[in-house]
């Protein structure tokens, strides 16, 4: 799906982009900055991936000025639901439903998959488990603000603070048992963590996956119902199609 919209994005960018007049509002999507490839800041600090790229030129030929900046994922979510932001790119929960509408086009379906460390005295057993449910007894790690694990890990014994990044590193530790998170996502970062914390790089590399999917969600765009730009919501599906998303 990815090399889909990549190419439809190369395609649409060979078109004539028109200028975007200064003095309109832009439109703000509160980003998650530890979401590689979908979304992350990159060696050089800018805020790089998938979503972003695919954003800006959907915008681009809206004619409307967009305005995708990185939070940390629990402070993306904040904003928008005070209103401060119009929009952020995840799954849709039934809170979420109350305040957001969604995109008709997914920007990506992610498989949920279980990571472990290699050398846990369980290993076989975590790797072949299939359901959420089967988890109950070991310590999984989950970040702030994962509304995914919110809603799917209710009754597990589940440790939740801090960020993606953070919790995989407490993983290859050894300070927890299992984190279920997005495989392309995960594995991306466990990537970009092993560059950046080189000290720890074999202990992230005995990091691995299972190969069974615990589940499969839709990411959206989710725009806040008053905000100025929620009529967009045809038009940038429209865009979003035309790019073969």
């Amino acid at each position: 799906m990815l090399g889909r919209l990549l190419a439809g994005i190369a395609v649409l960018g060979m078109l004539s982009v028109p200028t975007v007049a200064d003095e309109r509002e832009a439109f703000h999507i509160a980003g998650d900055q530890d979401e590689a490839p979908y979304g992350y800041i990159n060696r050089d600090g800018r805020f790089v991936g998938h979503y972003v790229q695919l954003m800006q030129e959907a915008f681009a030929h809206l004619w409307v000025p967009l305005r995708h900046e990185p939070y940390e994922w629990e402070e993306a979510q904040r904003l928008v639901k005070e209103g401060k932001a119009d929009a952020i790119i995840t799954t849709m929960t039934p809170e979420r439903e109350e305040y957001l509408i969604a995109s008709e086009v997914a920007l990506a379906e992610p498989e949920w998959v279980a990571f472990v460390r290699e050398d846990h005295p369980e290993r076989d057993v975590l790797l072949a488990k299939e359901r959420l449910e089967d988890f109950a007894g070991y310590r999984v790690l989950d970040y702030a603000g994962n509304g995914w694990g919110k809603a799917n890990l209710e009754g597990l014994d589940v440790q939740r603070e801090g960020t993606l990044s953070e919790n995989l590193r407490r993983l290859a530790a050894g300070e927890g048992d299992v984190l279920i998170n997005m495989s392309e996502v995960t594995e991306h970062t466990i990537r970009e963590l092993k560059r950046a914390y080189p000290d720890e790089a074999n202990a992230l590399d005995r990091l691995v996956a299972s190969s069974n999917v615990l589940d499969v969600t839709s990411m959206r765009l989710l725009v806040r119902k008053d905000s100025p730009h929620v009529h967009l919501v045809p038009r940038i599906d429209k865009v979003l199609r035309e790019l073969g998303i």
